[in-house]
């Protein structure tokens, strides 16, 4: 399900039926921190094999053994357990208005709300706990690709984060070739991997504060949603790239109409 941009730039949680996905602001983020931030974020756009070796690793070379037909119907809420159950309860009760459990028996996540009720022979007000929706098989993926949206995360996945995606019996070698190469990267990856300081999320508030003629300011900038800010963000970058390409079309002329005067239109949801 693709949010459109309305939504996206919306204070608003958003209604999917089962429950309400809140959008979270840059306070909503700072307070969890940015560990928490970038869990979630990565979590709600695992990929089966991503699943296999962050919970699973023990069992990944046997799943990548299985049949081509098997493998492809397996989703990651088939293998969910207790201790990743929780992770998705954690995340969920960040995201949603209502507040979400794991029923172990129904093996579904349960979002419930709590409505005030007044007694009326004690004249006492009490809570009371309703099931309002259900997160299922069938809905699970949804749910994580609007929260990935939301986090503004690159959806692009490479070929050798969806190996079990693959058939062997066509692509074997290619299959081969991808797990030595995903097992070569990972012996030579730093265990920390450091993130361009242009786009670390205090520059782009910086940026957005200083530079955007919005009224935004860091007095007030907690108050605008995540969607919101990299939407702002990257406003001002196209912007000032227009502004320049203006300037040199005046100065210079545009013989081979190159220069775009709507360049500064582009819906940036339809280009994501």
């Amino acid at each position: 399900m693709k949010l459109s941009y309305f939504q996206l730039l919306s204070n608003d949680p958003i209604n999917i039926g089962i429950g309400h996905i809140k959008i979270p602001t840059v306070r909503d983020r700072r307070e969890i921190g940015e560990f928490e931030w970038w869990k979630y974020a990565i979590y709600s756009g695992m990929t089966i094999d991503n699943y296999f070796e962050a919970f699973l690793p023990d069992k990944y070379e046997e799943f990548l053994a299985t049949p081509y037909e098997q493998r492809i119907k397996v989703e990651i809420y088939d293998l969910l357990d207790l201790a990743s159950a929780q992770v998705y309860v954690d995340m969920f009760n960040f995201f949603f208005e209502e507040h979400v459990v794991f029923d172990i028996p129904t093996k579904e996540f349960r979002l419930f709300k709590y409505i005030s009720i007044k007694n009326e022979e004690t004249d006492e007000t009490e809570d009371k706990k309703i099931l309002v929706g259900r997160i299922t098989r069938k809905s699970f993926q949804i749910v994580l690709d609007i929260i990935f949206q939301i986090t503004n995360m690159n959806k692009e996945k490479s070929l050798d984060d969806e190996l079990s995606k693959m058939n062997e019996e066509k692509d074997a070698s290619m299959i081969l070739f991808l797990k030595k190469r995903k097992d070569a990267k990972r012996k030579r990856q730093p265990k920390h991997v450091k993130q361009d300081p242009k786009y670390d999320i205090g520059n782009i508030l910086s940026i957005v504060s200083a530079y955007g003629d919005n009224g935004l300011n860091c007095l007030n900038i907690d108050d605008v949603t995540i969607p919101q800010l990299y939407d702002q963000f990257t406003r001002i970058i196209m912007d000032r790239s227009y502004q320049l390409g203006a300037r040199n079309v005046s100065v210079w002329g545009d013989k081979d109409k190159q220069f775009d005067t709507s360049s500064y239109m582009i819906n940036i949801n339809e280009e994501n």
